[in-house]
């Protein structure tokens, strides 16, 4: 009798061990794949453009950055627009950096307050604008 528990105890055993390994196999998969997602470049190397990159963010200006004030009751964009006015620069917030934005004020105006995929030289922690539009 003591023969027969004993191998129900190991059939029991083997049978919740192995589902045990392999769900932790898979998390640990899992949380690898989203680490490298996350700390994927926010730019990337565009050679097609003259040795120019590309970047992904919100463009914004350098006072509020991407958090506005909320209690004044403008928009984002509106608020970068008076940032702007009292003398703030362009800006754009992408995940893990900031950077400010030299180039056509008309064009980065139109996209202030929204998610843009911008290209051009970085000089230090300054693009160089040389295309903006929206990202998609």
């Amino acid at each position: 009798m003591a023969k027969a528990t004993r191998s129900w105890l190991e059939l029991f055993a083997v049978c919740t061990a192995v589902p045990c390994a392999l769900a932790i196999t898979l998390a640990m998969i899992t949380l690898a794949v989203a680490l490298a997602v996350a700390q994927a470049p926010t730019h990337l190397s565009n050679h097609s453009l003259g040795g120019n990159n590309t970047f992904l963010g919100m463009v914004t200006d350098s006072e509020c950055g991407a958090r506005h004030k909320a209690e004044s009751g403008k928009t984002a964009a509106q608020c970068a627009q008076a940032c702007l006015r009292n003398g703030a620069s362009f800006l754009l917030v992408s995940r893990d950096r900031n950077y400010l934005l030299d180039g056509d004020a008309g064009r980065l105006t139109r996209l202030l307050g929204r998610r843009a995929k911008v290209a051009g030289k970085l000089d230090g922690s300054v693009i160089r604008v040389v295309s903006v539009e929206p990202a998609l």
